[in-house]
């Protein structure tokens, strides 16, 4: 049993990674950790940039409007909606963020919810079937190859009306707005779209590249 046990001993040692592999992995990650840094500070110095312009441009909007109404958020009517939205994709342990323009569900043709699918064909056959067809028109209603299947497809799909995108901030504050003001809207959004994704992105990864770094440097320790 002694003979076993002493046979075994060596091949967990090559199992096991040398000091040497671990030293250079661990260099290796720094580098990635350092490259990650650079980017991420990248990425801030470019979200405080078009914030600062954003901000003074809404202040240029607001000077050059001394007798109007007020731009910002606080003067937003009550019904208006998000025009951008945080979607999480989540792929084993890796989760992304991206905002894209919002898209609003479809919603179905009718305030009583759910469609009448039976009074939906009866009134369709009798919009487009009449019981009376003059000879010669019968191919103008439906092919009779035409499968039951495909139009019922059609009025299902009619049955449901895609709903308009979500309106212009700016159009709040009327159709002729300050440039400035078209200015500062479009900092903002290339601040919310482009850099501010970027950030939360790389700060996970810091995060995970900052365990990943410790584990290496608690199994060198133990060597």
């Amino acid at each position: 049993m002694a003979t076993a046990e002493n046979e075994t001993l060596p091949e967990k040692m090559e199992n096991e990674p040398s000091k040497k592999d671990l030293s250079q992995k661990l260099d290796e990650l720094l580098e990635q950790y350092l490259r990650t840094v650079d980017a991420y500070q990248q990425a801030q110095l470019k979200l405080t940039s078009q914030l600062s312009s954003g901000y003074i441009a809404l202040a240029q909007a607001n000077f050059s409007n001394p007798s109007g109404p007020r731009y910002g958020r606080d003067y937003y009517d009550d019904r208006m909606t998000a025009s951008r939205q945080v979607t999480l994709t989540d792929k084993g342990p890796n989760v992304t963020f991206s905002v894209d323009v919002f898209a609003p569900p479809e919603q179905p043709n009718r305030t009583t919810g759910e469609p009448n699918l039976e009074a939906t064909l009866d009134h369709k056959s009798t919009r487009t079937h009449p019981s009376t067809v003059p000879a010669g028109f019968e191919t103008a209603t439906r092919p009779k190859d035409e499968p039951i299947g495909r139009s019922l497809e059609n009025v299902l799909e009619q049955d449901h009306v895609v709903p308009p995108p979500p309106r212009d901030p700016l159009r709040w504050f009327g159709i002729l707005v300050p440039s400035a003001l078209r200015s500062a809207q479009s900092y903002f959004v290339s601040a919310v779209e482009g850099p501010l994704s970027q950030i939360a992105n790389l700060s996970k990864e810091l995060r995970q590249q900052e365990m990943e770094i410790g584990r290496l440097r608690k199994q060198l320790k133990k060597l």
